[in-house]
């Protein structure tokens, strides 16, 4: 995650294409990833945290993550996808309800999935040593198609990282643009990351309730 790209890593990235959408970030690190504290201690729309059972797996990260929301939805993603732009994040947004919304493309799953708090909160309950995958799929879904390859773009591997750094250039302006609600306003939003893996993204629409945020976390063991 700590890999150079552009002005600053790969995590950098993938925090800022969040905070086009987001209001805040919440970043879960495990015990070995400490040195991120002070990196973005001074940023007041970040906020870090340390899952003490991140030797669990990557499960009890996200739900670490996901005790910490406040607000009506959360998105959950990972952490090396820097390809999330706006454009994804705005239409789960409008698909959102009682329901999860999981973006696919050419049927594949992908990241962010987008979570109501009620089911953000009963999946943060369930025994860690299970799956995130398998348990949206056993509750209430929708399954979301986007024309946009960037749902499934992880970096894992020197390949995968040299191949985004030749492109991050033409598509960084995207990236760049801020994302607006459907009446207009900008998106107020709340994100944090697990294990410098995972991000989660939680999001909140000014629109609910006079300024009180609703929020979307992203996660990290969901998808293809």
């Amino acid at each position: 995650m700590m890999l150079p790209l552009g002005n600053g890593t790969l995590l950098d990235v993938c925090i800022r294409n969040a905070l086009t959408s987001c209001k805040h970030v919440i970043l879960v690190i495990g015990t070995n990833g400490q040195a991120l504290i002070p990196r973005y201690s001074d940023c007041p729309d970040i906020t870090t945290t340390v899952n003490p059972t991140a030797e669990i797996g990557l499960f009890s990260s996200t739900q670490c993550g996901l005790k910490q929301i406040k607000h009506a939805y959360t998105f959950i993603s990972h952490g090396d996808m820097p390809s999330l732009s706006p454009v994804i994040f705005q239409a789960l947004w409008q698909a959102r309800g009682e329901h999860a919304v999981l973006p696919t493309y050419d049927g594949r799953n992908g990241h962010p999935v987008l979570l109501p708090k009620e089911m953000a909160q009963r999946m943060s309950a369930v025994p860690p040593e299970g799956s995130a995958k398998n348990w949206l799929l056993q509750n209430s879904h929708r399954f979301l198609p986007l024309e946009d390859p960037g749902i499934l773009l992880d970096i894992d591997t020197p390949e995968q990282y040299q191949a985004f750094c030749r492109e991050f250039s033409s598509i960084s302006d995207q990236l760049d643009r801020p994302t607006t609600d459907i009446e207009g306003n900008q998106c107020d939003c709340d994100q944090h990351g697990t294990d410098i893996q995972s991000l989660e993204i939680a999001r909140n629409n000014a629109a609910n309730d006079q300024g009180s945020k609703t929020e979307h976390d992203t996660g990290n063991d969901i998808g293809g």
